[in-house]
């Protein structure tokens, strides 16, 4: 009756957690009443895919958790990742935040790291190091950078004096630690893309879920979907946009608003090494 293993991840102010969701074919309402993306057209069961391919989708911060029930069948994803409070009811089974399953014979390894944690890099790379010697694929999720801050610069971020790392220096030392796919959230707003050695790091995808009234770039969010080889080579990707309504629910962004932001700022931010993003959306390595 189960047909897959979603992996999220729930962090707050305490810290960020790796929890696992196991969901049913065809037996939950999509996203609890919040208006679905469009299209959506889950099927009793998942489409088979090409061996040593894994497929995972990414949301940024969710502040209802709770509602992600069925996301899996939503996104139509092998692995789903977020941000969400950490007092949910979805089981919490991580301590420094770690989860792992084995899909179609591809061991994938999920990693969370709160905000303090992102500031000893070195901890982190041993982190990642250890996870990548017995899994195939590793993706790190991280709260990278300040609330507000939509332009990514290498240096030190600081948030009422307050320092939040330096969200390229850790990004690219996990890369170079054996991180495949790297997931940044914190900033509140989408921020731009990049690739490091081959591997891909997106550093904010917004405000997924959250408070009514939001406007402008706190109002943009996405779905980004990245296909990965079992060695962890990039296969292709997509973002597709989404905003909230007045609600603070995510429905679909008709003005592309979300996908201009972070085509912007992935060519102004990183010119030499952030992805080529077609205009409906389709990412491919620069």
């Amino acid at each position: 009756m189960l047909f897959a293993l979603a992996l999220l991840l729930a962090g707050g102010l305490s810290g960020v957690h790796a929890i696992s969701v196991a969901t049913a074919a065809g037996t939950r309402p999509l996203w609890l009443g919040v208006p679905p993306l469009v299209p959506v057209a889950p099927a009793p069961s998942p489409p088979p895919r090409p061996a040593g391919l894994i497929s995972i989708a990414a949301i940024g911060s969710i502040s209802e958790a709770g509602r992600l029930d069925g996301v899996r069948a939503l996104l139509g994803a092998d692995v789903v990742t977020a941000a969400a409070p950490r007092k949910t009811n979805i089981k919490i089974i991580g301590g420094y935040g770690t989860a792992a399953a084995e899909i179609r014979g591809v061991r994938v390894a999920v990693i969370g790291f709160p905000a303090g944690a992102v500031i000893d890099l070195t901890a982190a790379k041993r982190t990642v190091t250890a996870a990548a010697r017995h899994a195939d694929l590793v993706v790190v999720h991280a709260r990278l950078g300040t609330p507000g801050r939509y332009r990514v610069a290498a240096g030190v971020e600081r948030y009422r004096r307050q320092s939040h790392g330096d969200p390229v220096r850790f990004a690219h030392g996990v890369v170079d630690a054996g991180a495949d796919l790297v997931l940044g959230h914190g900033p509140g707003v989408l921020r731009g893309m990049e690739f490091h050695r081959g591997r891909l790091i997106a550093y904010s995808l917004g405000t997924f879920t959250g408070p009514g009234g939001r406007t402008g770039r706190y109002a943009a969010a996405g779905v980004l979907r990245v296909t990965l080889r079992a060695d962890g080579r990039w296969a292709g990707g997509t973002f597709t946009p989404t905003r909230a309504d007045r609600a603070g629910h995510p429905v679909p962004d008709r003005t592309g608003a979300g996908l201009r932001h972070v085509r912007e700022l992935s060519a102004a931010d990183f010119p030499g090494t952030g992805p080529v993003i077609s205009e409906n959306g389709a990412l491919t390595a620069g």
